[in-house]
């Protein structure tokens, strides 16, 4: 998992997560670990068929473990976004219920105010 995001001073003082980042040290970080496992692959001391077949197998066990973790990622980020769905739509019939309420009682307030002046 990443470190954490990289954040920003916005206009009006808030802090923004910078995802833009997130993606540069994402690829930096891969392409040092890419560079780091074909140089330790590279000055081993084993022969040309052995190496292909070593690079090969690394990099379908580099590609499972990638397609797990954005797998989980997205799973993650769908369950997220059902959770804050969910949340804004109970807390939008929670207003509009207050509202209905707050219409309601002006419309009897109104009504016993009419009768009061008859």
């Amino acid at each position: 998992m990443l470190v954490g995001f990289v954040t920003k001073k916005t206009k009006g003082g808030f802090m923004q997560k910078s995802i833009s980042n997130i993606f540069k040290y994402s690829a930096l970080f891969l392409s040092g670990l890419i560079s780091g496992v074909v140089a330790g692959l590279l000055s081993a001391p084993k022969s040309g068929k052995e190496l292909r077949k070593d690079l090969a197998d690394k990099t379908r066990r580099f590609q499972r473990s990638a397609t797990e973790k954005i797998n989980e990622t997205m799973e993650h980020g769908k369950h997220q976004v059902e959770n804050v769905s969910g949340s804004i739509k109970r807390t939008a019939g929670k207003i509009n219920s207050k509202l209905h309420d707050l219409m309601n009682n002006k419309t009897i307030k109104s009504e016993e105010e009419e009768i009061i002046h008859s």
